[in-house]
């Protein structure tokens, strides 16, 4: 729109257009080029603003994964301190013969078991 003000107000179309008409359009020129400006400005605002909430959002996603990290190496290592015991009651909770307790004499057998 202002390129066609710019071509109506300029000296090629200036016979066609009665001085009242071109005061007008010179108006709306100066306002169009004003709230152009204005709208740039707005839209560089609002584009920082968004940049700027952004940088902090990652931040702080950023000190939330630390923390995570931290947590799952402490379940790490206490799941690694965990690990022989369960393997030592897992084979004890077993319906088999323990090798310690192992007895050729059903009468000494104290687990309750048939031999197969």
């Amino acid at each position: 729109l202002t390129m066609v003000l710019t071509d109506v107000l300029s000296q090629n179309c200036a016979p066609f257009v009665e001085p009242a008409v071109r005061v007008l359009l010179e108006d709306v020129m100066a306002h169009l080029s004003s709230g152009s400006r204005t709208a740039e400005r707005s839209f560089l605002t609002v584009t920082q603003a968004s940049t700027n909430f952004l940088a902090r959002l990652n931040l702080n996603m950023a000190k939330i994964d630390n923390r995570l990290n931290d947590i799952m190496e402490k379940l790490t290592w206490a799941t690694l301190a965990m690990a022989p015991i369960n393997i030592f009651q897992a084979a004890c909770g077993m319906n088999l013969r323990n090798p310690w307790t192992y007895t050729t004499d059903p009468s000494l057998d104290d687990t309750g078991m048939d031999y197969v």
